[in-house]
């Protein structure tokens, strides 16, 4: 652990790289979803959550979770943030409905099997055990598309473009020259 002064977070910048990594994440996972900003904190708990399941390049490429429990985490039961979800209602009736929509958030972790879910008609958060997922897919937002083979062709279409543009006069790719430090600038020039 290294400490710092205070007001200088520069002086910490492997930990103000996580925060935004984190904060890139919460943004995404927001905007994707749908659902109001106001779920911030629920959206910042599942992107640290996946943050801990992820690879890290520092730790010899493998999850934080690896290093702490040394297991795999398993990753099996993973659900898009803000899918559909129903639950299950016990005191339904005779005639009532059995479920209710919801939006899954995330996994608790107080309960070895709890889902956490958002109940948009409550604007509330329950921790649930009884959550059977959707096969309907996130509703997009205005203005998106994930049409696939749209992107393909369109990739395909400038790579097609790029194969038109030479590089150089001779189609050989100009490779810019390395930085050097003064001494070593003298050194090389003295022994040409």
């Amino acid at each position: 652990q290294k400490l710092t002064v205070h007001d200088t977070p520069e002086h910490n910048g492997a930990a103000e790289r996580t925060h935004r990594t984190i904060f890139n994440a919460v943004r995404a996972l927001l905007i994707s979803s749908g659902l109001p900003l106001s779920l911030w904190g629920e959206a910042h708990k599942h992107a640290v959550w996946l943050f801990n399941r992820t690879p890290h390049a520092a730790i010899g490429h493998k999850t934080p979770y690896e290093k702490r429990f040394g297991s795999v985490p398993d990753m099996s039961d993973l659900h898009p943030f803000g899918s559909i979800c129903f639950v299950k209602l016990d005191n339904a009736g005779k005639l009532g409905a059995k479920a209710a929509e919801c939006r899954w958030v995330g996994y608790d972790s107080t309960s070895p099997n709890g889902h956490r879910v958002y109940w948009p008609d409550r604007r509330k958060i329950s921790v649930e055990r009884n959550v059977t997922f959707s096969s309907r897919p996130i509703p997009l937002l205005e203005g998106e598309n994930y049409d696939l083979e749209a992107v393909q062709d369109n990739n395909e279409q400038n790579r097609d473009d790029e194969e038109d543009v030479p590089t150089t006069l001779d189609d050989e790719p100009i490779l810019p020259l390395p930085r050097r430090s003064p001494r070593i600038r003298a050194l090389n020039e003295g022994a040409a």
